[in-house]
């Protein structure tokens, strides 16, 4: 028989578990994808403000800083873009995962394709070629020109995906939770967490939207949404990510949003990293 103290401790262990599944349940689903805009923002304010830095130094400019940063943002905005329209964006049969937009078009009856959601994309595709291009040139005026396009078009695209995702995203993650993380993971995430990149891809975010806090994205939302969808050894791993790329100040905003009590530390870091169940055989 056990002892009043084990039986308290197994209460206590058990009432700590289900503060994590109800915190679960409360973690913003799709966040990473409408933080995803705040991202693609703010890098692009920031390769602006390194182009009028380097247009400045006329011939002194240090043309190759403003090619790395376009590098970066056209790696993680490709990666944030497969997301978005999936490996295939044609009608059935598609290869799967679908993408965000093949899902918000079942759910809410062509939302995407009435939008011209992935037109977009095909438009800035032309615009990155020649954003390439005047970066191989290393002729910083021409790169000035060729973005000036880029994030003119990039910035209609992003507003017109936000007057579409914010609304339906909200309308839909109240609805059955559980079965929106399953989509979440399994059409969308699933697109790039395999990649060789994606270490970059969450650290590029984070670092992004630490450096322009105060709008509307954040990245306690994108890692929150992150969290609530990783296994716990995917999140062991994640999290050591996120907290080499933020401020600590940022990064303890981050914890407080996920584990407001503080007797889920010591369940979600262990000497080594966790294995779920479904993950023991494989």
């Amino acid at each position: 028989n056990k002892t009043n103290d084990e039986e308290s401790a197994d209460d206590s262990v058990h009432e700590s578990m289900d503060k994590i599944e109800e915190q679960e349940q409360t973690a913003p689903i799709f966040a990473i994808m409408t933080n995803g805009q705040g991202v693609v923002r703010g890098a692009m304010d920031d390769i602006s403000d390194e182009i009028s830095v380097q247009l400045s130094r006329g011939d002194r400019a240090k043309v190759d800083d403003v090619v790395d940063m376009w590098d970066d943002l056209h790696t993680w905005d490709g990666m944030y873009r497969l997301m978005q329209s999936g490996k295939n964006f044609l009608p059935r049969p598609r290869s799967r995962p679908v993408g965000f937009f093949s899902f918000l078009d079942e759910v809410f009856d062509g939302i995407a394709t009435e939008n011209g959601l992935l037109d977009m994309h095909d438009d800035l595709d032309l615009l990155e070629d020649l954003m390439h291009k005047a970066c191989h040139s290393k002729n910083i005026r021409r790169i000035e020109k060729a973005f000036k396009n880029y994030r003119e078009l990039n910035i209609k695209r992003l507003e017109n995906e936000e007057s579409v995702m914010m609304a339906c995203t909200v309308n839909r993650a109240n609805q059955g939770k559980a079965k929106m993380s399953e989509i979440m993971i399994e059409e969308i995430l699933n697109l790039v967490v395999d990649s060789d990149d994606f270490k970059f891809f969450i650290q590029y975010a984070n670092r992004t939207l630490d450096k322009h806090a105060g709008r509307m994205s954040s990245a306690r939302e994108f890692d929150h949404s992150l969290w609530g969808l990783a296994t716990r050894s995917q999140w062991y791993l994640w999290n050591n990510w996120i907290e080499a790329s933020l401020t600590k100040a940022r990064y303890a905003e981050v914890q407080a949003s996920i584990y407001p009590e503080r007797e889920r530390e010591a369940l979600y870091y262990p000497d080594k990293p966790a294995v779920r169940d479904d993950e023991a055989d494989c």
